[in-house]
């Protein structure tokens, strides 16, 4: 199993000072570059908070019993961290976060946490059973779901439960316009994101499908090729940048072996 970076730092929030002047302070759970942040209810004087350690200088009056409740929610996270593996659950961030605030119900469930496990287990399944690009478009869906969720919506994520017929339509407007996606590509994201819905379905995290009038349909595209002619006159063309003379050359074997840009891309020395 492909090794995880993990790490849990707590920090104060200068910026969100309460009335008696403290700063709350937070929870930051951080694997593989990705985070989220939750407070602990907890504050203390900024000046008595030691940044570098992430706890309680110990002249604070408290800095012991603070301490100790910090060492107590590093400790719960280990334990949720092996809980989940103990369970073939995805580890991320966002599951360490809601295994801690004890979020296990379906009516909290989102639709951003649920992408996330779904592509984290695929990125586990990388070669085997599951290539890279497959991952590769199920985080790139993901992205365009998390923005869609922001413009449409002003919200960070999005309850698995209020997913229905009118959000999906809101979903494939926002990518033909804001995105400017054609027909084809519209479809494939709206298709990614209708597998996340059926695996939710599948798990009964959800009763009912919101995609059962949705109906979208990949159009026929005639895709134009080059002669030999044509192909000839681009391997010949003199090209003064070395950037640029590469993408020809990286097309040229495209070409030639007929192999995608992303397999191009993903070759090695031997």
């Amino acid at each position: 199993m492909e090794r995880k970076t993990f790490s849990i730092l707590f920090f104060i929030k200068k910026s969100k000072p309460l009335k008696n002047q403290e700063a709350p302070i937070y929870l930051r759970i951080t694997v593989d570059g990705e985070h989220s942040e939750v407070s602990i209810k907890r504050s203390i004087n900024p000046v008595h908070w030691d940044e570098l350690r992430g706890n309680a200088k110990t002249v604070a009056p408290y800095a012991r019993e603070l301490n100790h409740y910090l060492n107590q929610i590093r400790h719960q996270i280990y334990q949720h961290q092996q809980d989940l593996k103990d369970r073939n659950r995805a580890v991320t961030a966002v599951s360490l976060k809601n295994a801690f605030l004890n979020i296990e119900d379906d009516e909290n469930r989102t639709i951003l946490q649920v992408y996330e496990e779904h592509n984290e287990n695929l990125k586990l399944r990388i070669n085997k059973g599951v290539s890279r690009n497959t991952y590769i478009r199920h985080v790139t869906s993901k992205k365009h779901l998390e923005r869609f969720i922001q413009t449409a919506y002003k919200m960070n994520d999005f309850y698995l439960k209020d997913v229905d017929h009118t959000s999906i339509v809101r979903y494939e407007t926002y990518l033909r316009t804001e995105r400017n996606c054609n027909n084809n590509t519209t479809v494939k994201y709206i298709k990614n994101f209708g597998k996340i819905i059926r695996e939710a379905i599948n798990k009964d995290w959800i009763k009912t499908n919101p995609f059962r009038n949705i109906k979208l349909k990949i159009e026929e595209v005639d895709k134009p090729f080059l002669n030999k002619i044509e192909l000839n006159a681009i391997i010949d063309k003199k090209l003064d940048l070395i950037r640029i003379a590469q993408v020809r050359d990286i097309f040229a074997f495209c070409c030639f072996t007929g192999l995608a840009f992303v397999d191009v891309k993903s070759l090695t020395r031997c």
